[in-house]
C-alpha cells in the first residue's frame, strides 16, 4: 500500500501547517502582510509580475518554462497517471504535487517562472514512467519495437534538450546549444558579474549593519555584500521618496527616469525621485562591465564607507 511515501507526504504537510502556526503566533501582522503580497492584491506593493492573467500566465509557463514539446508529454503523462490510478496507486503522490504546483501558482499575485522549476523534477518522473508503459505495450503488440522504441526516446530527447546543429565550420561547443541556453548557462553570470563587483566592493567598504537601497537587483547585491536591502522597483511613489529620504547608501542600477526601474510610477514621481537622489545623495562608487553600469550613492554627511 506504499505507507512510506504518504508517511513521508503526511510529515511535510504537517511541518508546513505548524510553520503557518509559528507564523501567526510570532507576528501575525508581517506574516499576513508577506502572505498577501503573494495571494492578494496589495495596494502598497507594487511588482511587474502581478496582474498577469490566466491565459498569460499559462503561456509564459509553457513556453518560458518548461517547452511545448515537453508541457504536451507532462498533460498526457498527468492524464495517464489520473486514468490508471488504481493500477499505480504510487503516481498519486506525483500527481497531486504536480497538481497542487501549477494549481497553486495560478492563486499567487506575484507569479515567475522559476518558482515552478521544482516541479520538473515530478513532472520528469512521470513522464519517464508514461513512456516505460508506451514502450512496454509496444513490445507486446508490434514485433521488434526495441528499434522504433529507441528512435522515439531519441526524437523526444533531441526535441526537448535545448541542443541544435552548429553552423557548418563552426569550432565553437556552445554552438550546440540553442541561444536561450547559452544566455542562461553561461551568459547569465557575465550580465550580473557589475552587480557582483558592486556587492563586494560595499561589503569591504561599508559597516556591517548598514541596509543598502536597491532598483531591482537587491537579491544579487545583496547577497555579495552580505547587507539586508530594500527593493524600490516594488513600492509606490509614497514609499519610494520615503526610501530615498531615509536610506543610507542606494545602488542604482537602472536610471530612475525609465519605467524598468520604477513601474509604479508615473512619468513626472520617477523624475522627482532622480531629482531627491541627485540633491540628497553623492556618487560613492561605480562599476561598469561591458554595457552594464551599477553606481552607489552615500547620503550627503553619512560616514563610514571608505
Amino acid at each position: 500500500r506504499m505507507p512510506g511515501p504518504y508517511l513521508v507526504s503526511g510529515t511535510a504537510l504537517a511541518i508546513f501547517a505548524l510553520w503557518f502556526v509559528y507564523g501567526l503566533l510570532a507576528d501575525r501582522t508581517l506574516f499576513m502582510l508577506s502572505l498577501h503580497r503573494w495571494v492578494g492584491q496589495g495596494a502598497i506593493v507594487h511588482d511587474p509580475r502581478t496582474g498577469l492573467g490566466w491565459g498569460v500566465w499559462l503561456r509564459q509557463l509553457v513556453t518560458g518554462g518548461l517547452g511545448l514539446v515537453f508541457s504536451a508529454l507532462v498533460a498526457v503523462a498527468w492524464l495517464r497517471a489520473v486514468v490508471g490510478y488504481r493500477q499505480a496507486p504510487q503516481r498519486a503522490l506525483l500527481v497531486l504535487y504536480v497538481a497542487v504546483g501549477v494549481g497553486a501558482s495560478f492563486l499567487m499575485s506575484i507569479k515567475e517562472v522559476r518558482h515552478q522549476l521544482p516541479l520538473i523534477v515530478p513532472m520528469a518522473v512521470l513522464v519517464a514512467l508514461a513512456l516505460d508503459e508506451g514502450a512496454a505495450w509496444l513490445g507486446r503488440h508490434i514485433r521488434h519495437a526495441d528499434g522504433l522504441c529507441w528512435l522515439g526516446l531519441a526524437a523526444i530527447l533531441w526535441v526537448v534538450a535545448p541542443v541544435q546543429l552548429p553552423p557548418a565550420g563552426s569550432a565553437d561547443g556552445h554552438a550546440w546549444f540553442t541561444r536561450a541556453y547559452r544566455a542562461r548557462a553561461w551568459e547569465a553570470d557575465r550580465g550580473d558579474l557589475a552587480l557582483r563587483r558592486m556587492g563586494e566592493w560595499l561589503g569591504e567598504h561599508t559597516p556591517p549593519d548598514v541596509a543598502l537601497t536597491t532598483v531591482r537587483s537587491g537579491p544579487v547585491v545583496g547577497y555579495y555584500a552580505d547587507r539586508p536591502y530594500e527593493l524600490l522597483y516594488v513600492n509606490d511613489a509614497a514609499g519610494v521618496m520615503m526610501l530615498l529620504r531615509e536610506s543610507r547608501i542606494v545602488v542604482v542600477d537602472a536610471p530612475l527616469e525609465g519605467e524598468v526601474a520604477l513601474p509604479a510610477l508615473l512619468p513626472e514621481e520617477r523624475e522627482a525621485a532622480a531629482a531627491l537622489l541627485a540633491e540628497r545623495y553623492r556618487p560613492l562608487h561605480q562599476v561598469t562591465v561591458d554595457n552594464r553600469r551599477v553606481e552607489a550613492y552615500e547620503a550627503q554627511g553619512a560616514s563610514g564607507a571608505d
